[in-house]
């Protein structure tokens, strides 16, 4: 039952939540999302999520005002599309199904309740197109910073995708165009440095990195297909994703540059810069779209399962022994043939350690 003392949700928007207060606030929300069939979620103590089978797949990601995003570049509403999606895209790395999530809000008072309003908006948008119930969760004051916890669950596809069955001779690719978040980033950072590029690159760039996709069917159908693979998402860098994925397996991963797939609009922001293309498809991350390998024999159902899904397919590389002339790890073979190692600082430092 809503809060009486809260004032309706369609005339909170333009209260800061000091006056509308954790019960408006919650009461703005609770006519969002019905439980599903047996389900029991906002009002109650706990949640209760109803489940096709026992197992149960699960994820937590945290994004911090001035971490991981910026008012000033990310809008409310993408904000709540991202925050689900970059746990989203964990589920399936992992060839889940999603069904329920929880939200943790904490909020500076004088933030206006329209912020929050947009903030789930863009959430719910994400979790409908997904079958996904906002299930509960807390919100908090905050001194300083937004900040916003997002715990998903699932259950497993007919097979659960791991990142350790990586094999030597097994063939490594990706699901999407690696470095155009990253490339977007920047176009939001300093857009004035980027005016003459055409306005569909830079529209495209941005929503790579605000509004990312995750790749839910494709997992779902890696899962399906029987085959044996080894996936996880990338999130922190190319780089960084072979090396947890070398890491995983105990194997080496061997990265073909010239294998990656091109992006004009991409480089044409990295030249902006005077950076390599290469650094941002290694190193740029939020990308979202997964690195896997599989058998070379199972390589054509790969493809054609991605493809009933409505996802590319890059075949980017190998996965070798260590025994191989390479110790376990990831390597990247350049143009002109030579391997050097990416053993560079693994995903983002939050602490600023290395």
């Amino acid at each position: 039952m809503r809060d009486s003392r809260a004032p309706h949700p369609s005339r909170a928007s333009g209260l800061p939540l000091a006056q509308l207060g954790e019960a408006g606030l919650i009461a703005t929300l609770l006519d969002a999302q019905p439980p599903p069939s047996g389900g029991l979620g906002i009002g109650d103590d706990a949640a209760l999520i109803p489940l096709p089978e026992a197992r149960l797949v699960t994820s937590v990601d945290a994004l911090v005002e001035d971490v991981h995003f910026r008012r000033n570049t990310c809008s409310a509403e993408d904000l709540g599309w991202k925050a689900l999606a970059v746990n989203l895209s964990d589920l399936a790395a992992m060839g889940a199904r999603p069904t329920a999530a929880l939200l943790v809000l904490s909020l500076p008072s004088a933030l206006p309740a329209a912020w929050v309003n947009d903030f789930h908006r863009g959430f719910l948008a994400l979790a409908q197109a997904h079958g996904v119930w906002l299930a509960g969760g807390d919100t908090t004051g905050s001194p300083g910073p937004i900040m916003v916890s997002v715990t998903v669950f699932g259950v497993p596809g007919a097979q659960l995708l791991r990142r350790d069955q990586a094999k030597p001779g097994d063939q490594l690719f990706l699901t999407g165009v690696p470095g155009r978040s990253a490339a977007g980033f920047q176009l939001l950072e300093r857009p004035q440095d980027h005016q003459t590029l055409p306005d569909a690159w830079q529209d495209s760039l941005r929503q790579a990195h605000l509004r990312p996709v995750p790749q839910i069917a494709a997992g779902l159908a890696l899962a399906a297909g029987g085959a044996r693979v080894a996936l996880l998402d990338d999130s922190d860098g190319l780089a960084c994703s072979l090396q947890h994925l070398a890491a995983a397996s105990q194997v080496a991963v061997i990265l073909e540059e010239s294998a990656l797939p091109a992006c004009p609009a991409r480089d044409a922001v990295a030249r902006t810069r005077g950076v390599a293309p290469l650094e941002g498809m290694l190193n740029g991350g939020e990308d979202y779209h997964l690195v896997g390998c599989c058998a070379p024999d199972d390589r054509a159902c790969i493809e054609a399962a991605l493809r009933e899904s409505g996802t590319p397919s890059f075949w980017v590389g190998e996965v070798v022994s260590p025994e191989r002339g390479v110790t376990s790890g990831a390597w990247l073979r350049g143009l002109n043939g030579a391997l050097h190692r990416l053993d560079g600082p693994m995903g983002y430092r939050h602490f600023g350690e290395g």
